[in-house]
Formats: C-alpha cells, structure tokens, sequence
C-alpha cells in the first residue's frame, strides 16, 4: 500500500514541477530567457539537446582526436552536452517506465522496468551535473536549480521508491 501512495504523489509531484519555475539565473546571457524558465520548456530544451549532440558529437570527437580543441575547454563542454542530452531523455522514460508498471508487477517486466529506472537516474544525475558544473563560455551565466527542478527530482525519486527499496 505505502509503495503505491509513494508513487501516486511522485506522480503529481513530477506533473506540477513541470509548471513551476524550474531553472533561474540566464540573466540573457547567451541562454535565451531572463530570468527564470518553467520545468515544461526545460523539457523542452533537453529533448531538443538530443539532437543537437548527435549532430555535435562527430565533429567534436574528431577536434579532440586531431587535438584542435582546448586542453580543458573541449571535453568539458561535450560532458555537459551528454549530460543535457540525458536529462532530455528522463521524461519519455518515466512515462515508459509508468506503462510498464501499469502492465503488471510480475517478474516478467521486473528486468525491463529496473533497466528503465537505471536510465531515468543516470538522466537525473545527468541534469543535476548540468546545472551544477561551472560553465566554460564567458558569456553563459550560470543556471540555479529552482523549486520545479527539486519538486521535479524528489517526484522521480517517489515513482522509482517501489522499484529501488522493495517494501
């Protein structure tokens, strides 16, 4: 019973974050917004960093095999690239992981509902490493971590419970 109730209010905890402000601190510097950005457009701009690292990343890889790139600059960026790549990938997973929980509790998707939520924490890790490690451009101010992206956090953290510590 406490398992369900964990995961029925991470849940709601998820959905809400996504309508409060989720990052702050752009202050236009290069990122595109003022002052602080919801949790449904840091979604957004996560899914969309998919892309874009999959278009970055061979050339990348090749500046730092031929040694065009910074010393420090480039395997920094790229991290932080792969890292924003993986929070883009959080929400489609808590959503997969959710129908494979509505499919039964049975050990037949244990397997696959364990290797989703391993994916749903390396993403939120990922996100949290994003927005934690120091940016190299001067012109990119820093971003702060808000109330939607804690709310967002401790609402994942609440779904996967059942699956992490079994009750």
């Amino acid at each position: 019973m406490i398992p369900k109730i964990a995961r029925w209010v991470g849940i709601a905890l998820f959905v809400i974050s996504f309508f409060l402000p989720a990052v702050g601190g752009g202050g236009g510097g290069g990122w595109g917004f003022s002052d602080q950005l919801p949790g449904w457009l840091c979604a957004l701009y996560s899914l969309m960093a998919i892309s874009w690292s999959l278009i970055s990343m061979p050339s990348s890889i090749l500046a730092l095999i031929q040694g065009h790139a910074g010393s420090q600059e480039m395997p920094h960026e790229w991290f932080k690239s792969l890292a924003l790549s993986g929070a883009g990938l959080v929400v489609p997973m808590v959503l997969i992981y959710l129908l494979l929980c509505l499919r039964g509790q049975g050990t037949k998707l244990l397997l696959s509902r364990r290797v989703v939520a391993s994916v749903i924490l390396a993403g939120v890790i990922g996100a949290w490493c994003f927005l934690l490690l120091p940016n190299s451009p001067p012109d990119h101010d820093q971003l702060t971590p808000m109330i939607g992206h804690f709310l967002w956090t401790l609402g994942i953290v609440l779904i996967l419970a059942p699956e992490i510590i079994p009750v």
